[in-house]
């Protein structure tokens, strides 16, 4: 038996073999793990919104006051004047205005990770959308009667306008 003592290392046709194959797994996959991890991101960014909203409406039983989300549509904006960008804000509406006014109490002020934005579509007003639960836990109404849905790329939040039930389904 004629065995080499002390060859321990690769080859450089092993290397190639080893390094071509790799290039060629990351050339094939790279797209589509790319894509996976921006979905995750959505899926992310959809279920943190509708866990908040949730907490809204919990904060409104327990404060016994009006609180709402503010959610700012197709980009940062400075939702509560205090200079930085927040996709969304949770205030307690202390003066009932339905809105969000200086000096109210913020309880969360987020943006979004990467790859995650609400830029497509509500069923509520304008570039800014405003849920604002009531001292009871229910919601205030929509405009249109309609419940409201917040598309976040291939998620949808749907907040029941009759029970305040917030749902999340994929496109």
């Amino acid at each position: 038996m004629n065995v080499l003592k002390g060859n321990k290392g690769m080859t450089l046709l092993e290397l190639i073999v080893v390094v071509t194959v790799l290039g060629v797994m990351l050339t094939v996959g790279g797209p589509n793990l790319m894509n996976w991890l921006e979905k995750g991101r959505q899926r992310e960014a959809a279920y943190e919104l509708a866990s908040v909203i949730r907490l809204a409406r919990a904060q409104a039983l327990e404060l016994g006051n009006r609180t709402g989300i503010k959610i700012s549509i197709g980009g940062e904006t400075d939702i509560d004047g205090d200079g930085g960008f927040e996709d969304y804000i949770l205030f307690v509406d202390s003066d009932s205005n339905l809105d969000y006014t200086m000096g109210e109490q913020v309880i969360i002020d987020k943006e979004w990770g990467r790859g995650a934005s609400i830029d497509a579509s509500t069923d509520g007003i304008g570039d800014i959308t405003r849920l604002i639960y009531k001292p009871s836990g229910l919601i205030e109404v929509n405009p249109n009667g309609n419940d409201t849905t917040i598309t976040i790329d291939d998620y949808q939040v749907t907040i029941s306008n009759i029970t305040g039930r917030v749902m999340v389904d994929e496109n």
